[in-house]
């Protein structure tokens, strides 16, 4: 039918096809943040821990740390009257916005020093590494007046 080195080609593509869509799943797990590799190799039975052999991780509780290395829990208002203004917002208390992480906490902190206050929404943008998604996400936690 096919020859040997057609063959071989083909069986060449099936397994580069293979590779591919493992590392693709890979990377897609990773990101979504349900593998941590670090699970994997840390507790070699994590599926027998929970019911049907589905692997559910335990939530992180990542809290910011002050400058001596300790954890600071900042939690956020309880009501949706009270938010955090960013202008006025230290590193730690940005962090504890859904979605802004140590770095980005310290480009909105640049931001604010070299150009001043955010008068809205539009300034926000301006950050590096802050899109239209990620200020959807921020807005019901954050105040811009004084």
């Amino acid at each position: 039918m096919f020859t040997v080195r057609e063959s071989r080609f083909i069986i060449l593509l099936a397994v580069i096809l293979f590779i591919g869509t493992a590392v693709n799943l890979y990377l897609r797990l990773q990101t979504s943040g349900e593998l941590n590799p670090s699970d994997l190799i840390k507790n070699k039975s994590f599926y027998s821990n929970y019911g049907g052999g589905k692997y559910i991780p335990e939530p992180k509780q990542d809290y910011p740390q002050n400058n001596r290395g300790d954890s600071v829990k900042i939690e956020l208002p309880s009501d949706n009257h009270s938010k955090i203004n960013i202008n006025s917002a230290s590193i730690e208390e940005l962090i504890s916005i859904k979605g802004i992480g140590p770095v980005l906490a310290e480009r909105i902190d640049e931001y604010r020093r070299v150009n001043g206050k955010f008068k809205g929404a539009d300034d926000l943008l301006k950050v590096r590494g802050i899109g239209p998604k990620n200020v959807q996400k921020f807005l019901p936690f954050i105040d811009f007046n004084e």
